[in-house]
């Protein structure tokens, strides 16, 4: 009687994300990967449907002492502010493993890119109807250092 008998399907991995900007969510998968050769990573917008975006090697495949592997895989060149569900899957010549639960995050919403602004101007800010500005409202610039002599600013929701 074999008693390290393993089976050669291989099994989920448990994934977990980090979203690092608005283009870029990187993957941590972990799982048991002694009889896995490589890991399929679907991904889906939010209502969308599952589309295989990478295929890779797991840090250490094929080694029976390989049972808590964990892989990176950096997804980038995403849209700002939509949620992404990821889900994977182990594999090997002959099966296909089953796949992770779904996990999602979403990307972080896209900085406002200012360009052509002034390097040398003032702001006279008043609220609505011409009162004063409201008190703990602030306007912040970032001076780019290009000149322009206009800019238009408009202010909603304050």
């Amino acid at each position: 009687v074999l008693s390290n008998v393993i089976s050669c399907i291989p099994t989920a991995p448990s994934v977990t994300l980090t979203v690092v900007s608005s283009s870029q969510i990187n993957l941590s998968i972990t799982g048991d990967m002694r009889v896995a050769r490589n890991l399929e990573i679907q991904r889906k917008p939010s209502g969308g449907s599952y589309s295989t975006i990478a295929t890779i090697a797991p840090s250490a495949k094929g080694n029976l002492a390989k049972t808590n592997v964990t892989t990176t895989h950096n997804n980038t060149g995403l849209s700002a502010g939509i949620t992404y569900i990821y889900q994977v899957r182990a594999k090997n010549n002959t099966h296909n493993g089953i796949y992770s639960d779904p996990v999602s995050a979403t990307t972080s919403a896209a900085g406002v890119a200012w360009s052509n602004v002034p390097t040398d101007f003032s702001i006279q800010a008043f609220g609505f109807n011409g009162e004063e500005f409201p008190a703990g409202k602030t306007i912040t610039f970032i001076n780019s250092s290009v000149s322009n002599t206009d800019l238009d600013i408009q202010c909603v929701g304050l």
